[in-house]
C-alpha cells in the first residue's frame, strides 16, 4: 500500500527498540536522554535522505533510517575486522600497510 503524501507517522517506539538493541546496557541512560513519550521521532514521506529536528522532534524519512542502519552495520563490521590488527600494529610500532593486511587469511 502506498503511503499518503504529507502523512507523518510516529516511529518513536521503533527507534527506541533499535537503540536499546544496539546498546542494551545503556537502556536507562538512553531513556533519560531520549525520553519515552510519543512523537519524538516522526517518519515523513519523501523520496530522499532527509533528517531534521525542530521543537524537540526528529523528522526523518524511511530512506534516511535505512541508510543510517546500513552505514552503522558497515562501520561495525569494519571495526570488527580491523580493530585487532590496528591495535597490534600500534602496540608493535608498525605502520598500517593495506596490501599486507588485505593478504592476511580471512581478510
Amino acid at each position: 500500500m502506498a503511503r499518503e503524501m504529507n502523512r507523518i507517522d510516529d516511529v518513536s517506539e521503533a527507534v527506541d527498540r533499535l537503540l536499546v538493541g544496539a546498546a542494551p546496557e545503556r537502556e536507562a541512560e538512553l531513556a533519560e536522554l531520549w525520553g519515552l513519550g510519543k512523537n519524538r521521532v516522526r517518519l515523513i514521506n519523501a523520496d530522499r535522505f532527509d533528517i531534521g529536528a525542530s521543537y524537540g522532534v526528529i523528522q526523518t524519512t524511511e530512506i534516511t533510517l535505512r541508510e543510517i542502519w546500513l552505514l552503522s552495520f558497515a562501520a561495525w563490521r569494519a571495526i570488527e575486522a580491523y580493530s585487532g590488527i590496528i591495535w597490534c600494529l600500534t602496540y608493535g610500532g608498525l605502520p598500517f600497510n593495506w596490501d599486507e593486511v588485505a593478504a592476511l587469511d580471512g581478510q
